[in-house]
């Protein structure tokens, strides 16, 4: 739980609504269940080569322009990487609805 309050920087409150049970079977929580969804998408397995290929692929565009970057191509070389590969897995794992299009939901993120 430790992590959790951590990485979310969540109110106690907020965790406790996390751990409640959302079925009448035994699974138990959100927080469990997507720490297995994410456990699962993100193991040496199959899915995890689909979302490689799949970050590889929307990577790939921004990666072969470089030759058209204005200013003799000079770049914000972190702001860059930020924004490429944020949008690359953001699109592996989101498709065509990835929130990251929009520019506001970007600004809100970073």
């Amino acid at each position: 739980m430790m992590f959790v309050e951590r990485i979310l920087a969540s109110s106690k409150e907020g965790l406790k609504t996390l751990s409640v049970n959302l079925y009448d079977d035994a699974r138990w929580g959100c927080m469990a269940e997507s720490r297995k969804v994410m456990h699962d998408a993100l193991s040496p397995a199959q899915d995890l080569g689909i979302v490689a290929h799949s970050m590889a692929t929307h990577l790939w565009p921004h990666v072969s322009s470089l030759e058209k970057i204005p200013n003799g191509g000079r770049i914000h070389l972190h702001r860059w990487l930020k924004h490429v590969i944020c949008r690359a897995s953001s699109d592996a794992v989101w498709g065509p609805k990835n929130p990251f299009h929009d520019p506001k939901f970007v600004d809100g993120f970073w």
